[in-house]
């Protein structure tokens, strides 16, 4: 699995062109190849989004889909996948790698007993907490 991590910089800059090529090249080598947050940005610059559904932090998604117009970009999304690449939203990394290990090995390993996360998400990431409430 290639997987691209985000940072808060990379919507505003273009990747050097050595690693879109070895992105380009090593995504048809793996299995499975994606991002997490604003990593997104990176597989763009690398021709990797065109055609194909994806998502990004919330923040990033008009960005990402003016950017890179050849993309189906679904900003509430907390992860998608399309075929091979599996991109997320924000740090939510946690729910694609749940799906890829639910999918690759089963409900029983695939489960998140000492994690500090929702189980089963219900929405998109426009919710932010489902145990915050706004004080009166």
């Amino acid at each position: 699995m290639l997987l691209v991590a985000g940072s808060p910089d990379l919507p505003n800059r273009t990747p050097d062109p050595k690693l879109a090529d070895w992105l380009s090249v090593a995504s048809q080598q793996a299995a499975t190849f994606g991002s997490i947050c604003t990593g997104a940005f990176t597989l763009g610059h690398a021709g990797l989004l065109d055609g194909r559904r994806v998502t990004t932090h919330w923040q990033n998604a008009g960005s990402l889909a003016t950017m890179f117009p050849a993309a189906q970009v679904e900003p509430d999304a907390i992860y998608v996948r399309d075929g091979r690449l599996v991109t997320s939203a924000g740090v939510a990394g946690i729910d694609p790698a749940l799906a890829l290990v639910r999918e690759a090995h089963g409900s029983d390993v695939a489960v998140a007993k000492r994690l500090v996360v929702v189980a089963q998400r219900q929405d998109g990431q426009s919710q932010f907490s489902p145990f915050l409430v706004a004080p009166r």
